[in-house]
């Protein structure tokens, strides 16, 4: 009785976890790729968006520092930050997963 209750707890668990797993997957849709890197050229620093298109990377150039840089370079820390909260999700879900399968 008491496992079965443990079990049914569990599922409801693995449940709410990939609900929750799917809210941040949409999330993450939200926020730029790629990262920015700052090139000093003529004691000049200048910035460029570096991102994964068909296999190559590319650069796309934003200028010199500026508020718009400063805040891409924020939401791609953010999406950093959502992409490991991903990858924990998923593993505590692995082990929702073979856990439940015990019963």
């Amino acid at each position: 009785m008491q496992e079965s209750l443990i079990i049914k707890i569990w599922e409801e668990e693995l449940e709410r976890s990939r609900r929750i797993l799917e809210s941040k997957r949409r999330n993450l849709l939200q926020f730029p790729k790629g990262s920015v890197q700052k090139k000093k050229i003529n004691n000049e620093e200048y910035y460029y968006l570096c991102k994964r298109e068909n296999g190559k990377v590319k650069s796309e150039y934003l200028g010199k520092e500026s508020s718009k840089i400063r805040e891409l370079i924020l939401q791609l820390n953010e999406r950093k930050a959502l992409l490991d909260s991903i990858r924990r999700s998923e593993a505590d879900i692995r082990l929702l997963e073979k856990a439940v399968k015990l019963k």
